[in-house]
């Protein structure tokens, strides 16, 4: 079932959204940061996928390649470090999150 484009919301609302609420969340409670971000991303690109019937997939190119280059080192760390599998995850979930904030970040660029 596709959705028409008049009829669905903009996929930029969750972000909008956040950016209204985010400065009482901080106040309150700063660890509600990162989740509520990565709650707001992925609707984000969720309703982009609604209302256009794609994945909003972000181009390797700019500031977002030595962006992933750190998260890859990140990772390939876990080689020599005290805590392998810790320092793998803590890598993973940089990249995780960079690729969702570059995802959403594609979907609000295409939102008419």
């Amino acid at each position: 079932m596709t959705t028409e484009a008049r009829t669905a919301q903009a996929p930029s609302l969750p972000v909008a959204i956040l950016l209204v609420i985010l400065p009482v969340l901080v106040v309150l409670q700063y660890r509600g940061l990162a989740p509520a971000s990565a709650i707001a991303f992925a609707a984000t690109v969720v309703m982009h996928r609604l209302a256009r019937g794609v994945w909003p997939w972000p181009s390797l190119s700019g500031p977002l390649l030595p962006a992933f280059a750190i998260g890859a080192f990140a990772v390939t760390s876990g080689l020599w470090a005290l805590a392998p599998l810790h320092a793998v995850l803590v890598g993973l979930k940089y990249l995780g999150f960079l690729l969702l904030g570059a995802a959403a970040a594609q979907a609000v660029a295409e939102d008419p």
